[in-house]
């Protein structure tokens, strides 16, 4: 009984011991991997979790409201924003006859409606 309670407890305390440090904002730790059964595939899924946030905390930074922002740190302008989302305009495309072929003639008169009626 005191064996199965040590092959129990003493991994899952450890694994809590885990996520309370990545609760906390440490992401330093690294997860060791002892064995294979249910509690090392606890460890595997922390780990990768832990990666995960390592990355999202070292590329995506909040800017103002907004989260995700792709950054970079350099070391004479401290963090600069690469790229975010919310810059791309959303762009409405029409929508088209599925059998209508661009490349076939029979239906240059069909485009050229629609290029007129988008255009204007």
């Amino acid at each position: 009984m005191v064996s199965l309670r040590r092959a129990i407890v003493g991994p899952l305390g450890d694994a809590l011991d885990y996520f309370q440090s990545i609760a906390a904002g440490d992401l330093t730790r690294t997860v060791q991997m002892r064995n294979r059964n249910e509690t090392g595939m606890l460890r595997v899924g922390l780990a990768s979790m832990q990666e995960k946030l390592r990355v999202k905390h070292k590329y995506f930074h909040v800017e103002g409201h907004r989260t995700w922002a792709f950054t970079a740190r350099t070391k004479d302008r401290g963090v600069i924003r690469l790229f975010r989302a919310t810059m791309i305009p959303i762009v409405r495309h029409v929508k088209i006859r599925g059998q209508a072929n661009p490349f076939d003639p029979a239906w240059s008169p069909y485009f050229a409606r629609r290029r007129t009626a988008t255009d204007g």
